[in-house]
């Protein structure tokens, strides 16, 4: 990448400090991130913004420290509600480390975590006895945490914590809503 392709991607005027916009790149990304850490669908749209503007900045002379490395735990899957906190736990832990994050390959690493946090938990949910399409599945309209651990402390006080036992249930539109929307996403990973 040369200097003056450097320069548009992050947006440098000629007056500005180089560590300043880094920095302030680094914040809006963040806050993006944060912001849209559900919407997995627009990671690799992402990933490739952020890959540019690690390639501008280094190309203008920018150093980035050493990144921390990333540990989650595998998902837990003993029962639907063991599932959904590790899911949540390994979400919250991730993007708590956002605040230690100095670069964009960092951001990367962060984003591609979120990702395949995503991808184990849609897997929980890829049961065969769900096969039924579900008319317009919106992608990017997920379903509150909180509603959804309400739904599984439903199941669990009916004796219901194995998703095996929610063959044949009916189930509340917005929570087949966001198992269906997790089909999708595990299909954009194969």
């Amino acid at each position: 990448m040369t200097k003056s392709e450097a320069v548009i991607h992050l947006s440098l005027a000629a007056d500005d400090d180089l560590d300043d916009c880094i920095e302030m790149s680094l914040f809006k990304a963040k806050q993006e991130l944060i912001q849209k850490a559900d919407n997995v669908f627009i990671f690799p749209a992402k990933e490739k913004r952020l890959t540019l503007l690690q390639e501008a900045s280094v190309a203008l002379g920018y150093s980035f420290p050493e990144e921390v490395d990333l540990h989650i735990l595998p998902l837990s899957t003993e029962t639907i509600e063991t599932a959904f906190h590790s899911f949540q736990r390994n979400r919250a832990l991730l993007l708590g480390q956002l605040n230690h994050v100095k670069s964009f390959s960092g951001l990367i690493k962060i984003q591609q975590s979120i990702a395949s946090n995503y991808q184990d938990w849609a897997l929980f949910w890829n049961l065969p006895f769900f096969e039924d399409s579900m008319e317009e599945v919106k992608r990017t309209s997920i379903i509150d945490s909180m509603r959804f651990l309400q739904w599984i402390l439903e199941l669990k006080t009916k004796g219901i914590e194995q998703t095996h036992l929610l063959k044949g249930l009916t189930l509340p539109s917005d929570v087949k809503h966001e198992i269906y929307r997790l089909k999708i996403v595990l299909d954009m990973f194969k």
